[in-house]
């Protein structure tokens, strides 16, 4: 493991840098299985997707697309394209399609449902 190479002054500037308490004191040892304790249960700071999906109310498949980011808890920005028009002209332009859902991600245009589904699998 990586952190039995590093000094305990080094496990101290860790535990200062990442804002760990309780390590004042502890011998070696101790202070390694403390940082990594910490380290290994840090909430996961990876950047937030941006999702926007091209729908239609009705469409099966939007309705899907829209379960699956809702079960993975994944935020996205719905354009239904049947109630708003530009909504329509925007996805055209973009992806040269009329068919929904339409889904981009961080602004690149993954595809479809399944698409979508391919996408989180690899994720």
């Amino acid at each position: 493991m990586i952190l039995d190479s590093l000094t305990v002054k080094q496990l101290v500037e860790i535990c200062q840098k990442h804002k760990i308490k309780n390590y004042s004191g502890l011998k070696k040892k101790r202070l390694i299985q403390h940082v990594s304790r910490f380290l290994n249960n840090k909430p996961n700071t990876k950047k937030k997707e941006k999702v926007v999906i091209y729908t239609w109310s009705t469409c099966p498949f939007c309705i899907n697309t829209k379960r699956l980011l809702e079960e993975k808890n994944i935020k996205y920005t719905e354009k239904e394209v049947v109630k708003n028009k530009k909504y329509l002209e925007e996805m055209k332009k973009k992806t040269g399609k009329t068919s929904v859902p339409q889904i981009f991600i961080d602004d690149k245009h993954i595809g479809g449902f399944t698409e979508l589904q391919l996408y989180l699998k690899n994720k």
